[in-house]
């Protein structure tokens, strides 16, 4: 028997000595697709159904250890025959000690020099002393090292370490940032939190804090829940401060906190296993679609909530602690939220007690059955149950051919092949060639599943396969999957086969996934693809094209864009003027200066946005009349863009002016601009912000202040060495110290 026979025969045999392995890759992977199909079943259901069906998934993974105590057994004859082929049947306590005879009485009739090789026939047993078996370690079937069933229990058990310890350290991290957070305090937050907790049915409660540190809005805590907010806040607006609460607050109602923490435990737990890690991501997902629901029904507008959650994921950091935590506005799938959020019923689409109820039946009942099933009981053959009184050289070799493979190679042999412990990248070996083999599967369901998982496993080996099927599967589901598997994957030998799919397709969201997979990949061969499709007819796939060419930052895609300024939707006109603020190309500054006149303010906000991103001062007359637009988010973008353009040799009067904006905002915006501009004509004007009523705007006008420098500047700091605010004060002196 050659080597990687035996050591593939001794790993099978390890299995079926470790049975909760067996049970993590054979009941676990049942009960995700089981899941998987259920939930493609539940496409047009609310989210909280799908949630709900993906988080059994994942508690049943963690109980079926303990499915044991389970009062009855189903039995399952190609369960055992499986078994069988496999050569893992558990061995009775005297099949053991005729093994370990067998083995005895072969490697004492063998000289030293053939101890690893083949045997030969021996006359006597008393050549070699049993003595010399004894102090080999290679020859001693129960040496531990050697065991290949303990090597995968402490490759499983080193993996869980890792992964709990990696969770330790998130849980350190994020209850340092509340510890050092401040409480969101006073009657105006008092009040926010009293309308959330009354539109969304009053019960959920939490702690609001404010942190510095926060990357964005998130909630921790299984027992005092928490929501931290980051110190942006005091820069929202009361709409979006609602939104967010809203949205908090229903994961606390909901209990997601809970369904996170078995989430990660699981993970932790089945690390090896790509299916519950895709499982976890879809906890996740479905969790932030049910309570953008929530939001949506408790009243808010939907076009001004999905507002809200793309300006917090575009203008703040991800986070690094977001295993631990719900953030609230995460990338990954934030069109899909969008879209959902958008769609006519998103206000109604709310999971009843009753269908939940029903749901979880339908999950149960087959889960159930699952975590029961057993291999049928076989007989033992009287060949191998019969314990030998005596052993000779002929009674060994009939033996071992009525033995499992592993048992008879180890009788032949005298030895215990070494079998080294699998890794990640061993189970990903062997994970990704067996999904690509059901890629073509007959059964819709697993199709997608092994797409779906191959997309999670992101092995560049899948791309041809993901390919194939995206242009030739004739479900509709499946292709879409593949593209996003595609787009995950990130691998340039995709582009082509995107590019002609995108081409022919007929589903509309697929293409606006293929979209959104061609500026996943960053590939400039796409760019005149991705242009063609910005004219496509449905608004979510001419949004994605233009989110895709404002992510290659293609010149070659300027004209594109231009052409959708005035596109009917909204939404692609605001992504098309932030996708031309990427590119950073001096030829939009016309058409991105004319959508600061768009009919809709948040176009107009991005517009002002991107050309402070492009800072060309040929935008400054663009610039210079959004200052004076009604909305003041509009104005104190337009303020901010023009402290970036380049070359402006003294402060514009649109700037100055703004220092006398009603919103404090923009005031202060206009204070921090003219301190970068450095013109000391814009003194007089920052002189009446150092008695502003608002704090932050007089400590930004004494910075401005410091900045320009200059006589008058030095004589105002001077002055402000007696104010009342010790902050201002100590301003004063360090602008002072820097002044001789």
């Amino acid at each position: 028997m050659s080597p990687t026979i035996t050591a593939i025969s001794q790993v099978f045999d390890a299995l079926g000595r470790v049975p909760l392995i067996v049970g993590a890759l054979t009941k676990g992977t049942l009960l995700i697709l089981i899941a998987v199909g259920l939930t493609r079943a539940l496409s047009n259901a609310p989210a909280a159904a799908r949630h709900l069906v993906w988080s059994l998934a994942v508690a049943g993974m963690l109980l079926l250890p303990v499915t044991t105590l389970i009062p009855w057994r189903l039995e399952l004859t190609a369960l055992a025959a499986a078994r069988d082929a496999l050569d893992v049947t558990p061995l009775t306590t005297q099949q053991v000690a005729a093994t370990q005879r067998s083995a005895d009485v072969a490697t004492m009739a063998l000289p030293p020099s053939a101890a690893v090789t083949q045997p030969r026939p021996a006359t006597s047993t008393s050549d070699q002393p049993p003595a010399v078996v004894a102090e080999s370690p290679v020859l001693n079937p129960q040496s531990p090292v050697a065991d290949p069933a303990t090597l995968l229990l402490l490759a499983w058990t080193a993996g869980m370490l890792w992964m709990f310890g990696r969770l330790v350290v998130g849980v350190a991290a994020i209850r340092r940032i509340v510890r050092n957070a401040t409480p969101a305090s006073g009657p105006g937050w008092q009040s926010l939190v009293e309308n959330a907790r009354a539109a969304l049915g009053a019960g959920p409660t939490a702690q609001i804090v404010i942190s510095s540190q926060a990357a964005m809005p998130f909630t921790y805590g299984l027992l005092r829940p928490v929501i931290v907010l980051p110190a942006s806040v005091d820069e929202w607006t009361p709409d979006r401060r609602r939104s967010v609460l809203l949205h908090e607050l229903a994961h606390v109602r909901r209990r997601d906190l809970l369904t996170n923490a078995i989430v990660q435990l699981a993970c932790a737990v089945y690390w090896f296993h790509p299916l519950v890690r895709l499982a976890g991501r879809h906890v996740r997902m479905e969790a932030e679609r049910s309570c953008d629901a929530l939001v949506v029904a408790a009243g808010t507008r939907p076009s001004d909530y999905a507002g809200d959650l793309l300006e917090i994921a575009r203008t703040m950091r991800s986070s690094a602690t977001a295993a631990v935590t719900l953030a609230m506005a995460r990338r990954s799938d934030f069109e899909g939220r969008l879209l959902a959020i958008l769609a006519p019923d998103s206000g109604r689409n709310v999971l009843t007690a009753a269908r939940a109820a029903i749901i979880a039946l339908s999950f149960a009942a087959p889960a159930v059955a699952i975590a029961a099933a057993v291999p049928a009981h076989h007989a033992v053959p009287n060949a191998v149950a019969k314990a030998p009184e005596a052993q000779d050289v002929d009674g060994l070799t009939a033996e071992s051919a009525a033995l499992p493979a592993t048992v008879a190679a180890a009788a032949a042999q005298g030895t215990a092949t070494d079998s080294q412990a699998p890794t990640k990248a061993q189970g990903r070996d062997t994970a990704v060639p067996a999904l690509l083999s059901v890629v073509k599967d007959s059964n819709v369901a697993v199709r997608l599943a092994a797409v779906e998982a191959l997309g999670n496993l992101e092995d560049p080996r899948a791309v041809d396969a993901l390919v194939q099927a995206l242009r030739t599967d004739s479900d509709a589901r499946v292709r879409e999957a593949a593209a996003e598997s595609l787009g995950e994957i990130d691998s340039n030998r995709a582009v082509p086969g995107l590019i002609a799919a995108l081409g022919s397709e007929r589903v509309t969201a697929v293409r606006a996934k293929i979209a959104w997979a061609l500026g996943e990949i960053d590939d400039a061969r796409a760019v005149d693809a991705l242009s063609a499709a910005v004219r496509d007819t449905a608004p979510e796939v001419r949004r994605q094209a233009v989110w895709a060419i404002g992510e290659l930052e293609a010149a070659a895609g300027v004209p594109a864009l231009i052409s959708v300024l005035r596109d009917p939707d909204v939404e692609t006109r605001k992504q098309a003027v932030w996708a031309l603020g990427e590119i950073k190309s001096a030829d939009a500054i016309t058409g991105v200066s004319a959508a600061t006149k768009d009919a809709d303010a948040e176009v107009r906000k991005q517009a002002v946005e991107s050309l402070g991103e492009i800072a060309d001062k040929r935008a400054l007359p663009a610039l210079e009349a959004a200052t004076r637009d009604a909305e003041v988010e509009v104005r104190q973008q337009a303020v901010e863009a023009i402290g970036q353009l380049d070359d402006l040799k003294s402060a514009p009067q649109a700037l100055i002016a703004a220092t006398r904006d009603a919103d404090r905002g923009v005031r202060k915006a206009a204070a921090e601009a003219l301190g970068q501009l450095e013109d000391e004509a814009a003194v007089s004007a920052l002189i009446p912000l150092t008695r502003d009523s608002d704090a932050e705007v007089k400590h930004s006008a004494v910075e401005a202040l410091a900045n320009i420098g200059g006589a008058r500047a030095v004589e105002v700091m001077a002055a402000l060495l007696k104010d009342d605010d010790p902050e201002i004060r100590k301003l004063a002196a360090e602008a002072l110290g820097k002044h001789r």
